[in-house]
């Protein structure tokens, strides 16, 4: 899981700078208009971060991190794509942003809320340690090799490794057992609870 994870944050850090360099390079976008792709982004984690712990708390964690990842990964296909198709568009990279925003909103908070059910709560403070030094080493790692990727290759073929990238997560997270999360009579997770094989 841990594996997983670091491998899909490697690839986003990679987009991050693929990204606003495709539609530099292929769109010849100026400052606003890159900053306007930017935001669509980030304007998933005003608008649907509220919600995604609603959503998270209702439906299964698994599900919910491997929908995220194919999600993620068919829309940033597309890009790679319509550019070698010569169709892409502005449109289209602010729109495949916006739903990969959503859809990283979503798996961000249903990987932190299954943690508790893939180690005990005695290795709960050890696991988020390990998550936050993931977290790091993508952050320092990924843009040299994004800055690798468009250099060696394009800023789509990047962007398709990142789409890669969340096929191998979500390949690996098929294999992590995870346990059920009781429910307390109020219908919240009780992590105090012996948890059933699920």
């Amino acid at each position: 899981m841990l594996v997983g994870q670091t491998v899909s944050l490697l690839g986003s850090q990679v987009t991050m700078l693929a990204l606003p360099l495709t539609a530099i390079t292929l769109l010849g976008a100026g400052p606003v208009q890159t900053g306007l792709l930017l935001a669509c982004g980030r304007a998933p984690y005003l608008l649907a971060g509220p919600f995604a712990g609603v959503i998270v708390d209702r439906l299964l964690h698994r599900w919910i991190l491997l929908i995220a990842n194919f999600v993620m990964a068919a829309t940033l296909a597309t890009i790679p794509l319509l550019a070698g198709l010569g169709h892409l568009g502005m449109v289209q990279l602010c729109t495949a942003t916006a739903l990969v925003g959503v859809a990283a909103v979503n798996a961000e908070v249903a990987y932190l809320a299954c943690v508790p059910t893939v180690v005990d709560r005695t290795q709960l403070v050890q696991a988020q340690s390990l998550l936050e030094l993931s977290q790091a080493s993508a952050l320092a790692a990924g843009p040299f090799l994004a800055g690798w990727l468009v250099s060696a290759f394009s800023a789509p073929t990047a962007i398709l490794a990142d789409s890669a990238s969340f096929l191998l997560a979500a390949a690996l997270l098929s294999l992590v057992p995870m346990r059920a999360a009781a429910r307390s009579a109020a219908g919240r997770p009780s992590y105090s609870a012996k948890w059933p094989k699920g």
